[in-house]
């Protein structure tokens, strides 16, 4: 909330710098684990991270898909690990 501009619909640059810190945080954690759901965090923080090269490079893309696009692919991450998070009590049950 720190940098993110909530009537602005132009490219948020801060959010974009955001964005790639996280992507490369969960490409470190996904390199060192054994499980798969830090791959789809990282490829759907990736689509974050290209959403916002796309708008750079093409502006006539509109503000509503745009920061839709940001919902979306956060949402997502946030599901995998919630999900991650439901079924890791069962998977270390098992060993």
């Amino acid at each position: 909330m720190m940098v993110f501009r909530r009537d602005s619909e132009q490219t948020q640059t801060e959010i974009l710098f955001v964005d790639l810190t996280l992507f490369a945080i969960y490409v470190w954690i996904a390199l060192r684990s054994h499980g798969f759901w830090p791959l789809f965090v990282a490829a759907f923080q990736l689509l974050a991270f290209v959403t916002h090269i796309a708008r750079v490079l093409d502006p006539s893309i509109t503000g509503w898909a745009y920061l839709t696009a940001e919902r979306v692919w956060s949402y997502l991450v946030l599901l995998t690990i919630g999900y991650a998070s439901w079924t890791a009590p069962y998977r270390h049950s098992e060993i």
